[in-house]
C-alpha cells in the first residue's frame, strides 16, 4: 500500500512525503504506482527548489517546505494532494493519505 503523510502548520503545508508500493499489479504493470509516480515527479519538477528540501528516490517522495511563505510552492502542493486524494477515492486499497496538523 502508498502511504501519503501531510503535515500542514495552519494554513501551510510544511511536508509531503509518499512510501511504498500500491501492489495493485505485477512489476511494470501497476497503473496506480505509475500514476501515483507520474503526479510526484511532475510536482516536484514544478516546485522551486530554493524554498524545499526533496528526496525522490524508488518507493519515497518527500517533500520538506524549507520556506511555507512560498506560495508558489503551496499552490504545487495543493495540487499534489488534489491529484493524489483523486487516486486514493478510486483506488482506496492501494492509497491512504493521512494528514496531521501542526502548531509551530
Amino acid at each position: 500500500m502508498i502511504q501519503v503523510t501531510i503535515i500542514r502548520s495552519k494554513k501551510f503545508y510544511r511536508m509531503m512525503k509518499v512510501t511504498g508500493h500500491a501492489n495493485s499489479a505485477p512489476y511494470g504493470e501497476d497503473l496506480v504506482c505509475a500514476a501515483v509516480s507520474a503526479v510526484m515527479t511532475g510536482g516536484i519538477n514544478a516546485l522551486n527548489l530554493q524554498a524545499v528540501k526533496v528526496k525522490n528516490i524508488e518507493g519515497l517522495s518527500e517533500i520538506q517546505i524549507t520556506n511555507l511563505q512560498n506560495l508558489e510552492n503551496q499552490s504545487v502542493l495543493q495540487v499534489l494532494m488534489t491529484q493524489l486524494q483523486t487516486i486514493a477515492n478510486d483506488y482506496p486499497k492501494y492509497i491512504r493519505i493521512q494528514t496531521k496538523e501542526e502548531n509551530v
